[in-house]
């Protein structure tokens, strides 16, 4: 088993699980639920619109994980090459 897959496989799995829990929390547990329904917007508006901010943010966060872990990676293998010719 290689280790890059082993480390993304480990990650992957705890991104998901804080995934799943940042966003049940955002969308069911806010503060800003009570407020928010009060607009003249849809319900299913507002559910998909703070879904799509959170997966933006998760793109983010798991770029700025990933990304040092990947480069530090193929530097240390050296394993851009493989790509790249």
């Amino acid at each position: 088993i290689e280790v890059m897959s082993v480390i993304f496989t480990v990650m992957l799995i705890l991104s998901i699980i804080v995934c799943t829990n940042s966003l049940k929390k955002s969308l069911y547990e806010s503060k800003d639920n009570f407020m928010l329904l009060t607009l003249p917007v849809s319900k299913s508006k507002l559910f998909i619109s703070k879904q799509i901010v959170f997966f933006i943010y998760e793109i983010f966060r798991n770029i700025y994980f990933f990304l040092p872990i990947m480069i530090a990676y193929y530097l240390i293998n050296n394993v851009f090459h493989v790509y790249w010719n």
